[in-house]
């Protein structure tokens, strides 16, 4: 903005009017100051004799720790008149929004509409300066249409957008396209270059005007496609509100802005009836209405935030999962708690985990699979008439159906129904069945799911490394519950899952390890040299002895029998006592 606010404030002061400039992010007030005296030589000059003041804007439009718009006003009025006392011919100001918050942007507005106003009746000249970064669409058209002009640089070059009739209207000049025909190439200008979806309707919901980013949003290949008509638009899409509840026709945007609501960041979930496209959008909306008040339109700001939610959602479910896995103790706990979670987050009918055991898979928990359905799915090994195994030409044994595929890594990407990961995943088991052959599905299927009638099914390995102990399966009746983006994630979830089983298991081993260890009967440490019944400890095994106690241990240096080496059992010993127990108080 430099080279706009430098000749602007260049010329106010040769005019012998006062300039003032409030500086905000991220042009400060010494930048300003150095920025004008490559223009102006004699800057201090203006600075000293009080025809030129710098403040930050904390000093002007938050004095007072907030934002009061009469305040502010009554001080520009106050200014002028100092100006003019002191002999100036009038004020020149400008002032940079970028300290302003979102929730203080309405007031703004207001105060904006309300300097104009005042601004008419004085000898006042404002450039109120925004940051495109901070501007959505709705913001920028705000700031258009409440000045008499407003300049826009786009490709290194300032174009400026008229509205002829602002000082008569709210919001509506800009986007009567209707009826200013001579700014219709300089408001396609404007509409062209946001990226969000932008449209203007009349009031029978005719849309005069929408860009090329409303064609993306609504997944037309192109602007000439776009419906014209909103009439039209229930017959090509689903629409549900935010609580996921289907939204009625008449509390979509543009019957919503008819009825005078205004709205920013609503949330609507679409989806094309033709291709089953799904997306999330943040919508703005508002009438526009005569001087009379009268709504004879509408626009609709439209912006597509479909990867911003999807990552705020796996963000929050990813760190869910990990304190889950984190409370839960050991294999069976772990298994339980996962099938709950995905079960309750996911939505699904049935889920199951499927953990090595052996040569086999079978289902270590399930929910909501009947018993049936787990017997015969249960076993995924390959076996003869005689009920032995089948193994391959490497002697690993078969596994079949496309449970087994995935877990033994059988998989074809260039496939649709294969991720790159090496999962399976279809929204359609009876479209599927009908459209592939086994040689497609890397295997013969027992096709029990889609017997079962589930339609959306996912299959996806529990990995470490190399190795796949195990499998996660998602079942559900409904057709079209997959994207490649929830597989994405839930096989991200699994990835954790895997190495938290893997670290249980390992924990498990160990611990059962050291307690056989500590179990054993026969153990029998002897010192290594040959000494006169002068060793550490002497354990029988009562496999060989006839006492009935479980181990006979003597006393290295009490004991009376010092013999060159203490080896007792039942044949060589010369003690053929009854008990052989052996201790401090009772040894001979």
């Amino acid at each position: 903005m430099i080279d706009i606010l430098v000749p602007y404030f260049k010329t106010g002061l040769e005019n012998n009017e006062f300039c003032m400039w409030v500086t905000s992010q991220p042009l400060g007030v010494e930048d300003a100051k150095e920025a004008l005296k490559k223009a102006v030589h004699d800057i201090d000059v203006y600075l000293e004799k009080g025809q030129l003041e710098i403040t930050p804007y904390f000093h002007w439009y938050t004095k007072e720790g907030t934002f009061d718009s009469a305040k502010v006003l009554n001080g520009w009025v106050e200014k002028l008149n100092m100006a003019l006392a002191n002999g100036y011919d009038g004020l020149r100001l400008t002032g940079n929004t970028f300290w302003l918050e979102k929730e203080d942007w309405n007031d703004f507005v207001d105060y904006e509409k309300e300097v104009d106003r005042v601004i008419g009746n004085y000898h006042m000249i404002a450039l109120c300066t925004y940051n495109l970064d901070r501007c959505n669409a709705a913001k920028i058209i705000d700031v258009a249409v409440d000045h008499q002009f407003a300049l826009i640089k786009k490709q290194g070059k300032w174009e400026q957008i008229e509205s002829s009739k602002r000082k008569e209207a709210e919001k509506t000049a800009i986007l009567q396209s209707l009826s200013l025909r001579e700014n219709q190439a300089k408001l396609e200008t404007a509409l062209a270059s946001m990226n969000e979806a932008v449209f203007i309707s009349d009031t029978e919901g005719n849309f005069i005007d929408f860009n090329d980013a409303f064609a993306t949003f609504y997944k037309f290949k192109n602007k000439d496609e776009g419906f014209k008509i909103f009439a039209e638009y229930p017959d090509i899409l689903y629409v549900f509100m935010a609580d996921g509840t289907p939204a009625p026709v008449d509390m979509w945007a543009v019957p919503r802005a008819l009825r005078g609501e205004k709205a920013t960041d609503a949330e609507y979930t679409l989806r094309r009836k033709d291709t089953g496209e799904t997306w999330i959008g943040s919508y703005s909306f508002a009438p526009i209405r005569d001087n009379d008040g009268v709504i004879f339109g509408l626009v609709v700001i439209a912006r597509d935030i479909t990867e911003r939610k999807r990552a705020e959602q796996e963000h929050e479910m990813t760190v869910e999962f990990l304190h889950v896995m984190n409370k839960s103790k050991g294999t069976v706990e772990l298994v339980h708690s996962a099938v709950n979670f995905f079960r309750e987050r996911s939505g699904f009918e049935a889920v199951g985990i499927r953990l090595k055991d052996g040569d086999d898979y079978p289902y270590f928990e399930t929910y909501g699979f009947s018993k049936e359905f787990v017997r015969m799915e249960n076993s995924l090994c390959v076996k003869d008439a005689a009920e032995q195994l089948i193994h391959d030409s490497d002697g690993y044994p078969i596994h079949k159906c496309m449970c087994g595929n995935v877990i033994c890594g059988r998989f074809d990407p260039s496939k649709s129904f294969f991720t790159t990961r090496g999962s399976f995943c279809t929204n359609c088991t009876t479209e599927l069945l009908a459209t592939t052959t086994d040689a497609d599905l890397q295997a013969r299927t027992c096709n029990i799911c889609n017997g079962e009638g589930y339609e959306s099914v996912a299959l996806i390995a529990l990995c470490v490394g190399e190795e796949r102990p195990g499998l996660l399966q998602l079942n559900d009746r409904r057709k079209g519950q997959f994207s490649l983006e929830t597989i994405s994630m839930w096989e991200r979830l699994a990835d954790y899952l895997a190495v938290a089983l893997a670290k249980a298991q390992a924990e498990e081993s160990l611990q059962k390890a050291h307690g056989n260890l500590r179990c054993n009967p026969r153990i029998c440490k002897l010192s290594p040299k040959k000494s006169r019944g002068k060793m550490k400890s002497c354990r029988l095994s009562p496999r060989n002895s006839k006492c009935k106690t479980k181990s006979c241990r003597l006393s290295p240096r009490n004991s009376k029998y010092k013999t060159k080496s203490c080896r007792l059992s039942l044949r060589n010993s010369k003690y053929k006592t009854k008990s052989c127990r052996l201790s401090l108080r009772n040894s001979m």
